[in-house]
């Protein structure tokens, strides 16, 4: 049985009750983007589609965050920390290159990258 499976049947009877609407996808959101795998979107960030660089914020602002937070100790550093590496994504996306791994990997690797640029750049002030 599958998670979602078993989700829904657990939890359709109490939307029913409740007079909501019983549909699992969201309706705000394209099942097509969602399974966009990240190398595509990335592809789609460099020819401009800001949605592409949205749904990748949305898959990757939390493990940068929590990145962040482990490197520079600060939360609202790790806040600006998400910012600028979704702003690097944005304006080097072209330097992505798939022969050398994983889009997720490349992600990680800016973020830590970028973390560590900052914590000393913390620590010289």
């Amino acid at each position: 049985m599958d998670v979602s499976d078993s989700v829904a049947t657990r939890f359709l009877p109490l939307l029913r009750s409740a007079g909501r609407r019983t549909s699992l996808v969201p309706i705000d959101k394209n099942p097509v983007l969602e399974e966009t795998t990240d190398e595509a979107l990335l592809a789609n960030i460099c020819q401009g589609d800001r949605d592409a660089l949205g749904k990748l914020f949305r898959r990757y602002a939390h493990p940068v965050r929590n990145l962040g937070q482990r490197i520079l100790r600060d939360k609202a550093e790790s806040e600006d920390l998400v910012q600028e590496v979704f702003l690097y994504i944005h304006r080097k996306s072209i330097l992505f290159d798939s022969s050398k791994g994983s889009a997720r990997s490349w992600i990680i690797q800016v973020a830590y990258t970028q973390a560590l640029l900052r914590r000393r750049e913390l620590k010289s002030h």
